[in-house]
């Protein structure tokens, strides 16, 4: 009795996971990025201009557009950024089970999400609220593939057996790194939103100097 159980436990994962590869899933994943960074765009939009003001209120509306065009860019970047990773964590984890795969359905649920906080960015820059929302949504979501990445390296479980320590930890502090500086922005945001927003850029630089450290040593 207890063998017929445990069969048709494991007949009921392979069905539940059947056909889903990690070749699938990272497919899939593009696609949600690819829409993620579509979706940041309709924000940059003017409305409202009658044809006899348009030469009076054109120059102001592109004016107001300034804010949106700033969050869009940080968020295209960001959503880039996680991509890379992503994939990068991707190209090392051999095959995907049930945790992997919905750990990844989680992570690409925050990467739909981004147009939301992006939009409230374009329209209340200076509003704190909004600074500290867009700064956990953001470390929230690029923490997901770091914890799909410690669960597949740790004790090698998903991945190659031949890489070291050395390198696993660094993936962990590449991927950890800039989702923390987003974090630690908050503070600053209750002194002035826009030493926040400058804390965000440099998330990107000194993850390209730690990447350009371990690549020489």
């Amino acid at each position: 009795m207890a063998k017929k159980e445990s069969e048709y436990k494991l007949g009921l994962l392979k069905w539940n996971l059947s056909g889903i590869t990690k070749e699938r899933l990272t497919f899939f994943s593009d696609a949600v990025f690819a829409i993620a960074i579509t979706l940041l765009a309709l924000d940059i939009r003017i409305v409202g201009i009658s044809n006899e003001f348009l030469s009076e209120q054109l120059r102001l509306k592109l004016i107001e557009l300034i804010p949106n065009i700033i969050g869009f860019t940080i968020s295209f970047w960001i959503i880039a950024n996680f991509w890379i990773k992503y994939n990068r964590i991707m190209g090392f984890i051999k095959e995907c089970n049930g945790k992997v795969i919905y750990l990844n359905l989680l992570f690409l649920m925050f990467i739909a999400l981004l147009p939301f906080p992006n939009s409230l960015l374009g329209r209340y820059p200076t509003e704190q609220l909004i600074i500290v929302l867009y700064s956990i949504i953001i470390f929230i979501t690029g923490s997901l593939p770091g914890v799909i990445w410690l669960y597949a390296s740790t004790n090698h479980r998903l991945i190659d057996p031949s890489l070291s320590k050395r390198f696993v930890d660094h993936v962990t502090l590449r991927v950890f790194l800039s989702p923390l500086i987003f974090l630690l922005a908050i503070p600053f945001s209750y002194i002035n939103t826009y030493i926040s927003m400058f804390i965000w850029f440099l998330a990107l630089p000194i993850g390209s100097m730690i990447e350009f450290y371990f690549r020489r040593s």
